[in-house]
């Protein structure tokens, strides 16, 4: 394989796996989010919701 497709594939494979980490965080949070069977656009912005819950919930700012 050419060093360049490689790189990309490297480069691809961490940031799947930072996401699918976060994802495990999420599901494992909020077990809601297992059982969810709705419209991927829904699911998104349930998605986008759940950091500021985490926040809200820790008072993280």
């Amino acid at each position: 394989m050419h060093t360049d497709n490689r790189t990309d594939n490297q480069l691809l494979r961490a940031l799947r796996a930072v996401g699918e980490r976060a994802m495990a965080v999420l599901v494992g949070r909020y077990t809601a989010l297992r059982r969810i069977s709705l419209s991927p656009s829904v699911v998104g912005r349930i998605v986008q919701a759940t950091p500021a819950l985490h926040r809200y919930e820790h008072s993280i700012r």
